[in-house]
């Protein structure tokens, strides 16, 4: 009976370190760099000095992008919910023929 109940602790607290991990790893999932590197920074301890902090962070920017975690930055100046109707493309491009 005790070896049991042993088992069922060891089991439930394997289940909650996966569980746990596994939610870590969706916060990081589609940030772009820039909100990775603001993620990061919040992380480290204040002594750290700042160039010391920019340089792990590159380090560890680069391999998140790497592996594909990481979401493409958005291009600056470009404003990407603006939609274009391509019936009316379509239109202005048989018309001028």
């Amino acid at each position: 009976m005790k070896k049991l109940l042993l088992l069922a602790g060891v089991l439930g607290l394997l289940a909650l370190i996966i569980k746990k991990r596994s939610t870590d790893r969706t916060d990081w999932q589609d940030l772009t760099a820039t909100e990775a590197r603001d993620k990061l920074n919040d992380r480290f301890p204040d002594r750290m000095p700042a160039d010391t902090r920019d340089m792990v962070t590159d380090k560890i920017v680069t391999k998140m992008r790497e592996k594909g975690v990481l979401a493409d930055d958005p291009i600056e100046g470009v404003d990407l919910t603006d939609t274009i109707v391509l019936d009316d493309a379509a239109k202005d491009v048989d018309a001028t023929t």
